[in-house]
């Protein structure tokens, strides 16, 4: 007999999301330098661009840090749920 665990199919998907999610955010911010760079580095000078970068990497951490939190969060409360469907059928 075929047994199927559909909590280990959600923190599958949730972990995909949460892949999907830091890849965008990385290559958006690739993206952006890629195209301003040029633009910057005209008006600032290379350390100006250097200051963009740091920047963008403080900022791209902060929303790195919400989306793991996010998956980090997701996953506790899908094995409290579990742990506690669990714990149901075993004493009933």
């Amino acid at each position: 007999m075929l047994s199927i665990d559909a909590s280990s199919f959600k923190v599958d998907a949730e972990a995909m999301v949460c892949s999907e999610g830091l890849s965008r955010l990385f290559e958006f911010i690739a993206r952006l330098v890629e195209e301003r760079q040029q633009l910057v580095e005209e008006h600032f000078s290379e350390s100006g661009m250097l200051t963009v970068l740091v920047n963008l990497q403080q900022e791209c951490d902060t929303h790195a840090t919400k989306i793991l939190n996010a998956f980090i969060t997701d996953n506790q409360i899908i094995r409290l749920v579990s742990s506690f469907f669990y714990l149901a059928l075993t004493y009933y």
